[in-house]
């Protein structure tokens, strides 16, 4: 039987023939520093119900900015914060890893205790951290934490991490200490369908996948790539898949079955540290990478779900730029590496046909907050096809149509009734021209 490797010279000349990959340099974004310059960012939280709220997690501490990232507050200092996450639908719950012990707070950050037991650490050789958590969008007390370096193992808490089970040393589940390696640098979950579980291994470097909450686990067909950096699954496609790690760029099309090495087909040996979806348009995708030599390092983006790539940035060069953040509506994308900087991609409308954008309104929707239904109100000065998508604060589509429309005035009306709590996004686009609208649902 063929391995499953990305080795496989016929599964690459299939996929090449459908996703025709390649690179180019078009355009550039304007960036804006946000201050910190002497600090090594590490993670970047943004609070998706006030984007002026900002978490930096850095390699000397915590800092916490409510205005956009003008001023900063140091929350904690002289410490390496490894990952950070928040609560869902709480935006004062946090955890992190805080000197690479697993600590949360209740307040915003103000205060930290440990929230750890039953995670071992140890003191031989680089010791033990917990280097990457994920929470279960469906149930926030439900959690991840993966650890590195001595002792590494998976671990799952169900009652706000207040303990934890070792999951990676359970029997017969796919997942044990010899194939996880040095330890567990990524986990993510599908946020439409939270059974679906991805985690990516450091150093040899392996992405497995559990289709049951992390139950049982099995090892994809990416193995023995280097240290996984990233893993991200399409926001409408949970097949859809991209991860990146010290060997290469990868993609997959069949729920990591088969993946394509792009920096193969680009000829482009690119060292991919951070992948990210719009959130308000899923099939624009942004990369920060470096190459193997130290050069050429930059920020790309694809809006053909990975066919093609502009670079957008002129900036960073030199500079390993390792993470980025969206905020909620997808207005601004915040990038961290040695200090933090901002890029403006749009307000409230984003066209490449400026005589459009005039004739072509959206009021905000009424009522606002609403249970139930909501009406959104557009006029439209040409004839033509509109599309009509709406996502959640996840990025994931929860309602996408097409219609032809005549000039003049249209309410469209939607029942959110089948949705949970939350903010969620219009999307309203003819031709080039986007209009969005965030609007809260409260059921």
């Amino acid at each position: 039987m063929d391995s499953p490797k990305v080795r496989m010279t016929t599964i690459v000349e299939y996929l090449v023939c459908i996703l025709g990959v390649y690179f180019n340099s078009s355009y550039a974004l304007e960036w804006e520093s946000c201050g910190l310059d002497n600090e090594t960012i590490m993670d970047i939280v943004v609070v998706p119900q006030d984007n002026n709220i900002i978490y930096l997690g850095t390699s000397k501490g915590l800092f916490k900015s409510e205005n956009g990232g003008v001023n900063w507050d140091t929350l904690i200092q002289d410490m390496t914060i490894f990952d950070v996450v928040m609560h869902p639908d709480s935006s004062n719950i946090l955890y992190a890893s805080i000197g690479g012990i697993l600590k949360k707070s209740v307040d915003s950050g103000m205060t930290w205790f440990k929230a750890d037991s039953g995670i071992v650490y140890s003191t031989v050789d680089f010791g033990t951290i917990v280097n990457a958590i994920a929470i279960h969008p469906d149930n926030p007390d439900t959690l991840y934490a993966g650890t590195s370096s001595d002792n590494c193992s998976l671990y799952m808490g169900c009652d706000g991490g207040l303990s934890w089970i070792d999951i990676a040393n359970t029997d017969d589940i796919g997942l044990d200490i010899d194939r996880l390696h040095s330890g567990i640098n990524h986990i993510v979950i599908y946020p439409e369908s939270t059974n679906i579980i991805y985690l990516g291994t450091d150093w040899y470097g392996d992405v497995f996948k559990s289709t049951d909450f992390g139950l049982n686990w099995q090892v994809t067909g990416l193995e023995d790539q280097g240290s996984i950096w990233d893993i991200m699954i399409d926001p409408t496609n949970p097949e859809t898949l991209y991860a990146s790690s010290t060997n290469g760029f990868y993609k997959t099309i069949d729920g990591g079955g088969n993946w394509i090495n792009i920096n193969e087909i680009s000829g482009n040996h690119f060292n991919v540290l951070k992948i990210i979806a719009d959130p308000v348009n899923p099939s624009e995708i942004y990369i920060s990478s470096w190459k193997h030599d130290g050069t050429m390092g930059g920020i790309y983006k694809t809006s053909d779900c990975g066919a093609t790539w502009q670079r957008v940035d002129t900036t960073f060069v030199d500079a390993k730029m390792s993470v980025m953040a969206f905020t909620s509506d997808g207005t601004t994308l915040f990038l961290g590496g040695r200090g933090l900087y901002k890029s403006i991609l749009h307000s409230s409308v984003k066209s490449k046909n400026p005589d459009m954008s005039d004739s072509f309104q959206l009021a905000q929707n009424f009522p606002n907050p609403f249970n139930g239904t909501t009406h959104f109100k557009y006029s439209l000065q040409q004839p033509g096809e509109i599309q009509i998508s709406i996502y959640n604060i996840k990025g994931c589509s929860v309602k996408c149509e097409k219609v032809f429309q005549n000039v003049g005035e249209h309410i469209y009306s939607w029942d959110a009734s089948n949705n949970v709590s939350g903010i969620y996004i219009f999307r309203l686009q003819q031709q080039q021209t986007i209009l969005t609208m965030k609007c809260v649902y409260i059921k």
